[in-house]
């Protein structure tokens, strides 16, 4: 099975990982696609994912992208992880 991840550069996206990784058997799972619009946030968080997936049974592959379309392609389940506006705090 194929989980897409929209937003996966974000904070919470390695806490993610590791529950997703205790089911990895369970679930059948054969690939976590990470898509995040802005390149730098995906690149960091992919360092987090990559070295937190070596944990795991070593069949899992992670992916990453900033397509949308790529990232839910052949995707059994799609997880929005979207923050509009991105992390900023405005005051009013």
């Amino acid at each position: 099975m194929k989980i897409s991840i929209l937003g996966g550069g974000g904070t919470r996206t390695p806490l993610l990982l590791k529950g997703l990784l205790s089911l990895e058997e369970e679930l059948e799972l054969e690939e976590l696609s990470f898509m995040d619009m802005d390149e730098q946030r995906l690149l960091l968080v992919k360092r987090v994912l990559d070295e937190i997936a070596r944990e795991g049974k070593g069949k899992l592959r992670l992916t990453y992208t900033q397509d949308i379309r790529e990232s839910i392609r052949e995707a059994s389940f799609v997880i929005c992880a979207i923050r509009v506006g991105g992390g900023e705090i405005k005051d009013y």
